[in-house]
């Protein structure tokens, strides 16, 4: 199976053409690096600040539009409170043995990384134990309900009677 991590390119003129759920290790790490800054409440004005860089970069860094240097990873997991090791734990790992990390484990990361499903995700682990199994089996049950992502839920057709 065809690792859904595409290296970035030298330069643009080398840059290879990217399939339907691929990215870069830069577009990866930036997502960890949006993830753990949101999951702080840091805007990335704030987490510029603490860097010593604009917004506009540290939204380069988590777009992948700009590569965040080691020194700068570094600085972040300390701000961020995550070891540097956390930046890279999206990336499939072609030492450890198991299964790579397909399309649909990013597009999980992916989702996890919105606003929306942040809250999502701090909502549920605010509710005891028992409440939040019984929420992740109505969303199961929904999601058989209602098909792909994406789709809108069956409802059963009502004949007009004239």
């Amino acid at each position: 199976m065809k690792s859904p991590v595409v290296r970035r390119a030298v330069s643009s003129s080398q840059a290879p053409s990217l399939q339907a759920g691929e990215k870069t290790i830069d577009q990866l790490v930036g997502q960890q690096i949006r993830l753990r800054r949101t999951h702080c409440g840091l805007t990335q004005t704030g987490l510029g600040k603490r860097l010593g860089v604009s917004f506009q970069q540290v939204q380069k860094y988590e777009t992948g539009a700009n590569r965040v240097h080691s020194s700068t990873l570094y600085e972040m997991s300390l701000i961020l409170k995550v070891p540097v090791e956390f930046f890279f734990s999206a990336l499939p790992n072609p030492i450890r043995e198991g299964p790579e990390m397909g399309p649909e484990w990013a597009r999980r990361l992916a989702y996890i990384s919105t606003p929306e499903g942040q809250i999502l995700v701090d909502a549920l682990r605010n509710l005891p134990m028992p409440v939040q199994a019984s929420i992740v089996g109505m969303v199961r049950t929904l999601a058989r309900v209602g098909g792909p992502a994406g789709d809108e839920l069956t409802h059963p057709t009502v004949e007009r009677v004239a």
